[in-house]
C-alpha cells in the first residue's frame, strides 16, 4: 500500500491542490464557514476537558469495529468513555492493517453526510453542516496523530508518514471534488491515480531489467 500510493504521489498532491481551489470558490463559503466554525469551538469550547472526548472516542472505536465487520471479524466488546479512551474487542482472527489504521483514513461524519446529500441538497444549511462535519474529523485525525498512538506503533510510524497523510488527501480531493462535480470528477481523478501509478511501475521495472 505504502509502495502504491507513493507511485501515484504527484497525482495526489495535484488532485487535491486543484479541487482544493476550485472548491474555495464564492458559492462554497457556507461550507468553509461551516469548516472554520467548527475549528473555533474547537479551539475555544471543545477542546477543554471538561467536554471529555467521548464523542471523538466513540467514532474512533466504530471506525475500528465496521471495519473488522467488512473484513470478517465478530464484535465482543465495544467501549467508549468519557476521558479514558475506549476498545473494540473482536474475533475471528488476529485482525488487519485496515481496522487499525481505519479511523485515521475514513471520515465517519462526512461520508455521513455525503450520503444523505440526495435528501438534503437543497437545504440552505446543508452544506455549513457539512463543513462542520468535516471540521470535526479533520481535527480527530489531528488529534490522535502522535507518538504514544497505540495504533500507530502498531502499524509502524515510517508505513503511517506515507499512508496516513497521503490517503487522507486522497479522501479530502474525493470529497471536494464529489461535491462540485459528482461522480464523474471524481472518477477521472481516480483514474488518474491508477495511471500514474501503473506509469511509474512500469518505469521501475524497465529500470530493473535494464540494468541486467
Amino acid at each position: 500500500m505504502a509502495v502504491a500510493l507513493l507511485l501515484c504521489c504527484p497525482e495526489v498532491l495535484a488532485g487535491f491542490a486543484q479541487a482544493f481551489f476550485e472548491i474555495l470558490a464564492r458559492p462554497w463559503i457556507v461550507f468553509w464557514s461551516g469548516v472554520l466554525v467548527y475549528f473555533v469551538l474547537w479551539r475555544v469550547v471543545f477542546s477543554a476537558r471538561l467536554w471529555g472526548s467521548w464523542l471523538p472516542t466513540f467514532i474512533h472505536e466504530l471506525n475500528h469495529a465496521v471495519v473488522a465487520i467488512l473484513t470478517l471479524h465478530r464484535i465482543r466488546d465495544f467501549h467508549a468513555s468519557y476521558r479514558r479512551g475506549g476498545h473494540v474487542k473482536y474475533v475471528g482472527g488476529e485482525g488487519n492493517w485496515l481496522i487499525t489504521i481505519a479511523p485515521y483514513i475514513v471520515p465517519t461524519c462526512s461520508l455521513i453526510c455525503g450520503g444523505s446529500r440526495m435528501f438534503f441538497e437543497e437545504q440552505s444549511w446543508f452544506l455549513f453542516v457539512f463543513g462542520i462535519a468535516l471540521g470535526f474529523d479533520v481535527i480527530c485525525v489531528w488529534r490522535e496523530c502522535h507518538r504514544e498512538q497505540t495504533d500507530l506503533k502498531e502499524l509502524g510510524f515510517l508505513f503511517s508518514l506515507i499512508t496516513i497523510p497521503l490517503i487522507n488527501l486522497i479522501v479530502l480531493s474525493s470529497i471536494f471534488l464529489w461535491m462540485k462535480g459528482g461522480m464523474d470528477d471524481l472518477a477521472a481523478f481516480m483514474q488518474s491515480l491508477l495511471n500514474g501509478s501503473a506509469s511509474r511501475l512500469s518505469n521501475v521495472i524497465g529500470l530493473f531489467y535494464s540494468a541486467f
